[in-house]
C-alpha cells in the first residue's frame, strides 16, 4: 500500500475525531448511571450524544480527503481545523466530575455560550471545505448552515428553554440529514 498525503491528512483527520469519540464514550458511563451522582440535565446529555454523531458524521469528509491530490501544508491545516474544534467544544461541553454542581441546568449554562460558539466555527467550516476541496456548495450545506444559525441563537442565549427548543431543532436537522446519507439523497 502507497502512503500518500492524502491519506497521512485523512490519518490525522480521523485520529483527532477518535480521540473526541473516546472522551464522549468515557463520560457517558458516570453520566448514565444515576448511582455515581454525577448529575447532568436532559438537555445536557442531549448535547453530549448529538456531538458523539457529530464526530460519527464527520467521518464522512475523510472521503472527501482522500480523494485531493496535491497536498499542502494549509490545506492540511484548513482541514484538520474542524475537528480540533469540534474535539474543544466537546472537552467543554463534557462535565468536569471535580466541579460536580448540585444545580445541572447552571452547570450547562456556565459552558453553553462557548460550547456553542466552537460549534458555530464547525458549522462554517465544513462549507469551507465543500468549497476549497470539493464540488463547491452542496445539499449538505443548507443542513450546515441551518445549524450554524441554531448555534450562533444557542450561543447568543442563556434561557434553558431556548437551549431545549434548540436542541430539537438541531436534532430534527441531524437527524434529516443522517435519513438523506441514508437514502443517497446527500453525498
Amino acid at each position: 500500500m502507497e502512503v500518500t498525503n492524502s491519506l497521512l491528512v485523512a490519518m490525522m483527520f480521523i485520529m483527532i475525531l477518535s480521540i473526541g469519540i473516546g472522551n464522549i464514550l468515557m463520560a457517558l458511563p458516570p453520566l448514565i448511571d444515576r448511582r455515581v451522582g454525577s448529575a447532568v440535565g436532559c438537555v445536557h446529555l442531549s448535547w453530549i450524544v448529538f456531538l458523539l454523531l457529530m464526530h460519527l458524521n464527520l467521518f464522512w469528509q475523510v472521503l472527501l480527503i482522500l480523494e485531493i491530490e496535491g497536498w499542502n501544508f494549509a490545506g492540511f491545516l484548513y482541514a484538520v481545523t474542524g475537528p480540533i474544534v469540534l474535539l474543544l467544544a466537546t472537552s467543554v461541553l463534557l462535565p468536569d466530575p471535580a466541579r460536580s454542581s448540585d444545580d445541572p441546568a447552571s452547570q450547562y449554562l456556565e459552558v453553553a455560550r462557548p460550547v456553542f460558539t466552537l460549534l458555530c466555527l464547525v458549522m462554517a467550516w465544513l462549507p469551507g471545505m465543500d468549497l476549497l476541496f470539493g464540488d463547491g456548495l452542496q445539499l449538505v450545506s443548507v443542513w450546515n448552515l441551518a445549524a450554524l444559525a441554531v448555534f450562533a441563537v444557542l450561543a447568543a442565549t442563556s434561557s434553558l428553554r431556548v437551549h431545549a427548543g434548540g436542541a430539537v431543532l438541531a436534532w430534527t436537522l441531524l437527524l434529516s440529514l443522517l435519513a438523506a446519507r441514508g437514502l443517497g439523497l446527500a453525498d
